[in-house]
C-alpha cells in the first residue's frame, strides 16, 4: 500500500494544473535559428503579435480623434457652388398707379385722376449660378470645446496605456509558456529516466525470482511489475503535456519559431526578489496601466460634466460670407451692384428650454464621475490585496524551493544508499523501487516549485511594471 500511495502522489504532482498551456492570437514570422532564448521569444512576440498591432492602431485612432477635437479652435472655411434653371424668368409685377393731376379749371373738361396699368418687369434670368465662401469661428461655447479636447487628450493617454499593458501581458504570457515548456520537457525526461531505472530494477527482480535465490518471491515480483507498468502508463500524458506546451510557445511567439526549435538552457532560474511590498506598491501607482486608466477616466468624466454644463451658457461665433451671382440679365436683382456681396456678422445661440435634457445630462455626468471615483477606491484596495497575495506566494514558494533543494539531495542520497543496501542483500526490491520513485517525486516537486516561483515573480512584474530582481 505504501508503494501505491507514493505512485498516487507521483501522479498528482505530475498532472496538477500548475502549468499553463494557454491560447492567444498571433501572426507569422520567419526565423531560421533553431536555438531560442526567452528574450528571443519575447522579441518575436512583440514584433508579430496581432494584439500589438491592434493596440498600435488604437493609439492612431485616438490621435486622430484628438486632432478632430482640436479643429474646433480654428476657423472653418467652406466653399459652395450651385447652378439652377427655372421654368421662366423671375418677374416683378409693379401694380398700377393712380395720379391726381392738379390742372387749371378748363370749362367743359373734368380730369380727376390718371390710372396706369400694372407693369411686368424681369428681375433675373431663369438660368443662374451662385457661389459662396463661408468663414465661421466660435469665440465662446460655454467651455464645451475645451471639455471635448480634454476628453480626447485623456483618451489618447488611455490608448497608449492600453498598448503598454498589451506589451506587458504578452511578455508575461511568453514567460509562462516558455517555462511551461521547460517544465514539461524536464518532467518527460525525468519520467523516462525513472522508467529506465525501474525497468532495470524489475529485470533484476525477475532474474532473482527465476533463479530462485529466495530473496524475491513471486508476490514481490508481481507487485513490482504492476507498479512499474503504472509508471510507464504515465508517459502518454507526459508526452501530451510536452507537445501542448511546445505548441503553445510556438503559437505565442507568432508561429515564428522553427519546427525543430530547442531552448538554449533547460534550467528554470531561481533569483531571490530584491524589492519589498512598499516599493512595489509605490511603483504600481506610477506604472500600473489599470491605475493610470482609472485616473484618466476620472479626468474624462470631469470634462464630460463640464461639457454637459456648457449647455447652460450661450454659444457665440462670428461669420463672414462672400457671395457671387452669375446671370445673363444685367438688370433687376442681377445687376453689377449685386454680383459680389460681402457679409460679416456675429451670431448667438442659446437653448432657453430643452425639455430638461440639459439637467439630465449634467446629472448623468456627475453620477458617472461618482461611480468612477468609487471604482478607483475599489481598484486601489484590489491592487494592494493582489500584491500582498503575490508576495505571500513568493515567500512560500521561495521557502519551498530552498527546502525541496535540500530534500532532493537527501532523496538522491537515500536512493543511492538503498541501491547499495539492495546489492548487499540488506533491503528488498520494494524498498529500492520506493526510493527510486521518491527521488523522482521530490525532483518533480522541486521543478514545479521553481516554475511556480518564477511565474509569481513574472506576475508581480506584470502588475508593477518594474524588474523585481537585481
Amino acid at each position: 500500500m505504501q508503494l501505491y500511495s507514493i505512485l498516487i502522489l507521483f501522479c498528482y504532482f505530475c498532472f496538477s494544473p500548475s502549468m499553463a498551456w494557454g491560447n492567444s492570437i498571433f501572426t507569422v514570422c520567419s526565423e531560421t535559428d533553431s536555438i531560442i532564448t526567452l528574450d528571443k521569444c519575447i522579441s518575436l512576440a512583440l514584433l508579430n503579435n496581432h494584439k500589438v498591432k491592434i493596440s498600435g492602431e488604437e493609439v492612431k485612432i485616438a490621435d486622430s480623434r484628438l486632432k478632430q477635437a482640436k479643429s474646433a479652435f480654428y476657423p472653418s472655411l467652406s466653399f459652395s457652388a450651385k447652378a439652377s434653371i427655372m421654368d421662366e424668368n423671375l418677374m416683378f409685377i409693379m401694380p398700377g398707379q393712380e395720379y391726381v393731376i392738379d390742372l387749371p379749371h378748363i370749362p367743359g373738361i373734368t380730369i380727376d385722376k390718371i390710372k396706369t396699368p400694372p407693369t411686368n418687369a424681369v428681375i433675373m434670368d431663369k438660368a443662374n449660378a451662385h457661389t459662396r465662401f463661408s468663414l465661421t469661428l466660435p469665440i465662446y461655447t460655454g467651455g464645451k470645446t475645451q471639455a471635448i479636447n480634454m476628453q480626447a487628450e485623456n483618451n489618447v493617454d488611455i490608448a497608449r496605456n492600453n498598448k503598454v499593458q498589451t506589451d506587458r501581458e504578452i511578455i508575461f504570457d511568453i514567460k509562462q509558456y516558455y517555462y511551461s515548456y521547460i517544465l514539461a520537457k524536464r518532467m518527460l525526461d525525468l519520467l523516462n529516466e525513472t522508467t529506465e531505472r525501474l525497468e532495470a530494477t524489475l529485470n533484476l527482480t525477475e532474474s532473482l525470482y527465476i533463479n530462485g535465490s529466495g530473496k524475491v518471491t513471486k508476490l514481490d515480483y508481481t507487485k513490482n511489475k504492476v507498479l512499474v507498468d503504472q509508471v510507464k502508463n504515465l508517459k502518454p500524458e507526459f508526452e501530451k503535456n510536452y507537445i501542448k506546451s511546445r505548441e503553445a510557445l510556438q503559437f505565442s511567439s507568432g508561429n515564428s519559431l522553427p519546427d525543430n526549435f530547442s531552448v538554449r538552457s533547460y534550467d528554470i532560474p531561481f533569483i531571490p526578489v530584491s524589492t519589498n511590498y512598499d516599493e512595489v506598491l509605490r511603483q504600481v501607482y506610477l506604472n500600473n496601466p489599470d491605475w493610470t486608466k482609472i485616473n484618466k477616466a476620472v479626468e474624462i468624466l470631469i470634462a464630460k460634466t463640464a461639457e454637459a454644463k456648457s449647455s447652460l451658457f450661450p454659444s457665440v461665433g462670428i461669420f463672414a460670407n462672400m457671395d457671387a451671382n452669375f446671370n445673363d440679365f444685367n438688370y433687376g436683382l442681377s445687376n453689377d451692384y449685386n454680383k459680389y456681396i460681402w457679409t460679416v456678422g456675429i451670431g448667438i445661440q442659446y437653448d432657453i428650454f430643452s425639455g430638461f435634457r440639459t439637467s439630465a445630462q449634467i446629472e448623468e455626468a456627475e453620477s458617472g464621475l461618482s461611480k468612477v471615483k468609487e471604482e478607483k477606491l475599489l481598484l486601489k484596495d484590489a491592487l494592494e490585496l493582489q500584491i500582498k497575495n503575490i508576495f505571500h506566494d513568493i515567500a512560500a514558494q521561495e521557502k519551498s524551493v530552498i527546502s525541496l533543494s535540500e530534500s532532493r539531495n537527501n532523496a538522491d542520497e537515500n536512493c543511492s544508499l538503498t541501491e547499495r543496501s539492495f546489492n548487499q542483500n540488506i533491503t528488498d526490491t520494494g524498498e529500492l523501487i520506493q526510493a527510486q520513485i521518491m527521488a523522482s517525486l521530490v525532483q518533480i516537486q522541486y521543478l514545479k516549485a521553481l516554475y511556480e516561483y518564477t511565474i509569481s515573480c513574472a506576475r508581480l512584474e506584470l502588475i508593477s511594471g518594474i524588474e523585481i530582481h537585481n
